[in-house]
């Protein structure tokens, strides 16, 4: 998990994996969303810029697995 304070930038990919591994020790539903923007160490409103509800995290990283997959075929 990243280092507490403000990160020089925000990457969207390290917010969603910090609430993965959150949700993995905790349970998704024991889990806040303050939680997850405190241990990433950013604010609540960056948080909820980039990931409007919390099951968006679950699906952050969708994309990414998508196009992976692609460069597979």
């Amino acid at each position: 998990m990243p280092d507490r304070g403000r990160p020089q930038t925000t990457d969207p990919r390290d917010i969603a994996a910090t609430a993965l591994e959150l949700f993995e020790r905790q349970g998704f539903g024991a889990t806040t969303m303050d939680q997850v923007a405190e241990v990433a160490g950013v604010s609540r409103t960056t948080l909820f810029r980039y990931f409007p509800r919390k099951a968006d995290l679950l699906w952050a990283r969708q994309a990414d697995w998508v196009e992976s997959f692609k460069l597979t075929l």
